[in-house]
């Protein structure tokens, strides 16, 4: 028996890359092919190559040998779904008929569906006398035009709110007014909170065996809440990231903003420059929460700065643009992980954001102090502010000016 030559080191080096691009069963196809190639002891230098067991190359031989096999005899031609659908011409209309009698729920006007898994419509169709596979159910699906989707979260709840395309309008010119004369234009808003301990999130890692986490995530079994409070700067393409574990109310969030200001904004951008936040309309920058416009001005006084706030709709908060810049990019940090404390959360986000957000700083840092929620706010608290309404949607777009 001749003794097998391997491949120079180059060869090998290309046959490694190559073999890292392809998917599991790809894997082992190419292995086995290679391995038979070489003859004896083709499968041991393959697996000592490629770094993967013998009996997997071995598998791959098994399964090739099979598929020939097949080709050459197993089914004639003419055979499968083809064939099954001329001997019977009615399946395809006992199918479509099975998907329209099977509705429920709220379908999309115009949009056919069914609720109605694979392995159902087969047992109805096999109840039905036509006996087949789940693959050909699949096949004369696709064939009525049908595929499994997802749903997607882009239907508007009320768009017949007033004024809601002229703030649009207002805001973009505010946006591209302020950065083309380099001012500060900051995307600001809350993240929903996080449960600190063993709870289950989203999202697949790489682990010996699965994570147990509890069978339900109530806050009576957590080590404490995390609220995220992010700001995104326009300009600079950079995000802020403030944990605090005290309630989300109007003082915490603009607490984040003086400490952002303090720590990054007021080294970035000279004394006095002014500042656009573009901010959701509800929660707690709400456009109704007198206590944040009070807050506000509170901050403008200390920092002496002139602050131009421009809200977005109801039920427009997916355009904010920090909802798509920054906040991704954390839940992917986060994605899959049992959090246990705030000093992981900060970790990872440090850890993974450059790799994440592809190449974007992102700074995170956390508050201590305590927000208590309920605050109350005198009905004349205008009388001692310094806030400009605007003449269009006055409600979503005002100035905060400096008294100092």
């Amino acid at each position: 028996m001749p003794k097998l030559t391997p491949y120079d080191k180059v060869t090998e080096e290309y046959m490694t890359l190559f073999f890292e691009t392809l998917d599991e069963k790809s894997r082992r196809y190419y292995a086995a092919v290679e391995a038979q190639k070489l003859g004896h002891g083709g499968v041991a230098y393959i697996s000592r190559l490629l770094a993967i067991s013998e009996r997997t190359v071995e598998r791959g031989l098994e399964e090739l040998s099979k598929k020939k096999l097949l080709k050459c005899g197993i089914r004639h031609e003419g055979g499968g779904r083809k064939k099954l659908e001329q001997e019977s011409p009615e399946l395809l209309s006992v199918l479509d008929k099975i998907v329209d009698t099977h509705v429920a729920g709220c379908p999309m006007k115009g949009v056919r569906w069914t609720y109605l898994t694979t392995s159902e419509i087969k047992g109805r169709l096999s109840r039905a006398g036509h006996n087949v596979g789940r693959d050909t159910v699949d096949g004369l699906l696709r064939k009525l035009g049908l595929g499994k989707r997802q749903m997607k979260k882009d239907k508007v709840m009320k768009d017949d709110i007033a004024g809601r395309d002229e703030q649009f309008k207002i805001i973009n010119s505010y946006r591209d007014y302020y950065l083309s004369r380099g001012y500060a234009v900051l995307s600001v808003d809350v993240k929903k909170k996080e449960m600190l301990g063993p709870f289950r999130r989203s999202g697949q890692i790489w682990c010996e065996q699965a994570l147990n986490a509890y069978d339900h995530d109530y806050a009576s079994f957590s080590n404490g809440k995390v609220v995220p409070h992010g700001i995104y700067d326009l300009g600079r393409k950079e995000g802020y990231l403030t944990l605090g574990q005290s309630a989300d109310t109007a003082e915490f969030n603009v607490a984040c903003l003086r400490k952002y200001w303090k720590e990054h904004g007021s080294k970035i951008y000279p004394a006095q420059t002014p500042v656009l936040l573009l901010l959701d309309g509800g929660g707690s920058n709400s456009s109704r929460v007198r206590l944040f416009k009070q807050e506000l001005q509170e901050w403008a006084d200390e920092a002496g700065v002139n602050i131009r706030i421009a809200h977005y709709p109801p039920y427009c908060s997916k355009y904010n643009p920090i909802e798509h810049r920054l906040f991704p990019i954390v839940t992917q940090s986060w994605k899959g992980l049992m959090l246990d404390t705030v000093d992981t959360m900060v970790k990872l986000i440090e850890e993974r954001a450059k790799d994440l957000a592809s190449g974007m700083k992102i700074f995170v840092d956390t508050i201590d102090q305590v927000f208590e929620k309920g605050v109350s706010v005198f009905d004349d608290y205008l009388d001692y502010c310094n806030i400009k309404f605007d003449a269009q949607n006055p409600r979503w777009n005002y100035r905060v000016l400096a008294m100092t």
